[in-house]
């Protein structure tokens, strides 16, 4: 993580991390998330200096990923069992495939955008902050159903995408006692 202020005012963060899982394919443990951001304390400029009823005002955007490996163990990886069988007047056991591998099983990973606004009025007794983002899940980690010719029913993997996007809005107000 670097965090550098420049003249007070200006706020830059630059995050990298890179994670492994043991759950994934042999090629795909490891990823790496990246993250931005930059604010204005707009409120620090002197073109602002003879505004008393203000004492922020700061201008954010951002951007970031995280990744998901919320599945179990040895999943992207083949798996046979056991079962007991009759043949011929003996029981005997045999071993089958009952999971099929799947060896491009990845992180799910969620990045968001973020454009927002700090405001403080009349010595911070109200306070607004106002957001707008969006954000996206990619590469769902899914058991989905898969044609029973296969010889299976159903796959650990990487299906779909959700967005999600919209405005937070929040206030705080302090009554003054007179």
């Amino acid at each position: 993580r670097l965090n550098y202020r420049l003249m007070n005012k200006y706020l830059f963060t630059l995050t990298a991390r890179r994670d492994g899982s043991s759950v994934f394919a042999a090629n795909q443990k490891y990823a790496t998330f990246p993250s931005a951001a930059f604010a204005w304390i707009v409120s620090e400029e002197d073109f602002l200096d003879n505004a008393a009823f203000l004492d922020l005002l700061k201008l954010r955007v951002s951007y970031g990923a995280v990744g998901n490996q919320a599945i179990s163990p040895y999943q992207s990886l083949s798996l046979a069992t056991t079962s007991r069988y009759v043949f011929g007047e003996e029981s005997a056991l045999g071993i089958y495939p009952s999971r099929i591998a799947n060896t491009d099983l990845k992180w799910e990973t969620t990045s968001q955008y973020n454009v927002g606004v700090d405001m403080g009025f009349f010595k911070n007794r109200v306070n607004l902050t106002v957001d707008l983002y969006y954000k996206k899940t990619s590469d769902l980690l899914q058991n989905i159903q898969i044609p029973q010719s296969t010889g299976f029913s159903n796959m650990t993997t990487n299906f779909g995408n959700v967005t999600n996007k919209g405005l937070e809005i929040s206030g705080k107000f302090y009554a003054v006692a007179t």
